[in-house]
């Protein structure tokens, strides 16, 4: 049984379709087969609603978890996460009957969780996309190292830029979009130490507006970057924000280069690659294991080595790119699994801070 709130079940099927017309990718270590469950089994999931259609990282976990409902026999409650305000015990509570909860994002949600984790010790819970500070017997997360894949597309940026201007467009300084940032930034200036990397987020520009659906914004700054500082090559790790980006680039003949999931096919021929972070397989693989009686609490990071992250095939884009970039690339790819090549990560006890320009 699937208990939808605040939309209805026709969004279900439409969003069922797209996420089987853009297939996934699969981590390297196999799944294991689930055994049935009994109808008790109820795992409720909070997503953030106007993020399901823009095939991001909430809507891949969201698909993934329709498509192992299906599978498999627990009860599943999809719930939403309104704004962008903490969620606290205070303000939020959950359904008593729940097994498992799970958030489908970190930031906004991590202190919550904790604090949930050690009021009901008889629960688990499983936050995505966050490291956390505290650990607990029933809370896990999942992290990812997204700055060992941005690393290869800060070399590909690098070596595809005719300026010698690169810019980035993040939503908010937070470390999953940090990550993203730092591992570009360091790659880019790898393969050209004189490359221009100009880094600007929304909330600086809107400080009022939601950055993670500011596709105005944007486009403005994608503009700006372009008119103002002849980078021709934009880095967008905005979430919903992103369209905004890669329709302008579209526009003005430049390239960019999307985050989160494959979003190449949003501007055909505009968008070089996209770094990917396989959040649904990472989600669908931890709910097995909880339900197989496996259940693994503490953080557990994903990174290029075990196929956590990376980055997208390049489809519509690869016949552009000189084969001496792509032989650069899987060695640069192989070099940083075998830790030939080290990739400072946000994530990191002492870490590295984005440059801004």
């Amino acid at each position: 049984m699937v208990h939808f709130t605040k939309f209805n079940c026709l969004m279900f099927y439409v969003l069922l379709l797209l996420s089987c017309s853009e297939s996934g990718n699969d981590l390297s270590v196999d799944q294991p087969k689930v055994e049935n469950q009994s109808d008790e089994e109820i795992i409720c999931v909070y997503f953030r609603d106007s993020a399901l259609g823009g095939k991001g990282f909430m809507g891949m976990q969201y698909t993934a978890m329709i498509a192992l409902h299906i599978e498999e026999n627990f009860e599943l409650v999809l719930e939403t996460i309104e704004g962008n305000e903490l969620y606290t015990v205070k303000t939020h509570s959950i359904d008593p009957k729940c097994n498992v909860i799970v958030s489908t994002e970190g930031f906004t949600m991590k202190q919550f969780m904790v604090d949930l984790a050690m009021e009901y010790p008889d629960k688990t819970f499983i936050v995505m996309d966050e490291l956390l500070a505290k650990e607990l017997p029933n809370l896990a997360s999942f992290y990812f190292v997204t700055a060992e894949a941005a690393y290869l597309a800060g070399i590909l940026a690098a070596d595809m830029s005719q300026t010698g201007v690169l810019g980035i467009l993040g939503g908010r300084s937070i470390t999953p979009v940090n990550d993203f940032i730092v591992g570009f930034q360091q790659g880019a200036q790898a393969t050209n130490p004189s490359i221009k990397v100009i880094t600007k987020y929304i909330d600086q520009v809107d400080l009022l507006g939601n950055p993670w659906t500011n596709l105005g914004v944007a486009s403005e700054i994608t503009q700006q970057m372009f008119s103002n500082n002849k980078a021709d090559i934009i880095f967008a790790v905005a979430g919903g924000s992103n369209l905004g980006v890669f329709v302008k680039a579209k526009e003005l003949g430049i390239k960019a280069i999307g985050v989160d999931v494959d979003q190449d096919y949003l501007a055909k021929g505009a968008i070089l690659t996209s770094v990917v972070k396989n959040v649904d397989i990472a989600l669908k693989r931890i709910v097995v294991e909880y339900l197989n009686g496996n259940f693994k609490s503490g953080n557990r990071a994903l990174a290029l080595a075990d196929g956590g992250v990376g980055i997208s095939e390049m489809k519509y884009t690869i016949s552009l790119i000189p084969q001496a970039t792509i032989d650069k690339l899987e060695k640069a790819r192989t070099a940083i699994i075998k830790g030939k090549i080290i990739v400072r990560s946000a994530w990191e006890k002492n870490s590295i801070d984005p440059k801004i320009e």
